[in-house]
């Protein structure tokens, strides 16, 4: 799956642009865009880092969220929130990564350490609607 990701950095090292840590080596592409001065930035996501689904179903999230007694906080903060996005991402995205910034702003409502939202993926991945 290839997504794309948008940073600034600077002609000369394209690679200061906003790549989620541990992905540098699944950057297909970097373009110089002078229109903006950044770079448009073309990632393989690769299904596992270190043993860590890096994708899982918005359902999944969703349920794992419910066993951990967390779903109605999450849904309450979102819905609160003063960033417009959060309430669309939460709603109209199918599909969570880990390395999302609203993934990652989400596990900080609910108190989750970076080590937690790795389990969390984990533990969410194994989930199968019957």
């Amino acid at each position: 799956m290839i997504a794309q990701k948008t940073g600034t950095g600077s002609r000369q090292d394209p690679f200061r642009a906003d790549i989620p840590e541990g992905l540098e080596d699944y950057v297909i592409s970097a373009r110089y865009r002078s229109e903006t001065d950044d770079y448009e930035v073309e990632i393989n996501w690769p299904k596992e880092i270190n043993g860590i689904p890096q994708e899982i179903t918005k359902f999944q999230g969703k349920v794992m969220l419910k066993i951990l007694g967390k779903l109605e906080q999450v849904e309450q903060a979102i819905s609160q929130s003063d960033n417009p996005m959060m309430l669309i991402a939460w709603v109209e995205i199918d599909t969570w990564r880990r390395q999302s910034n609203t993934i990652k702003g989400m596990a900080e409502i609910v108190g989750m350490t970076e080590e937690e939202l790795d389990s969390f993926f984990v533990e969410a991945k194994k989930i199968e609607m019957d």
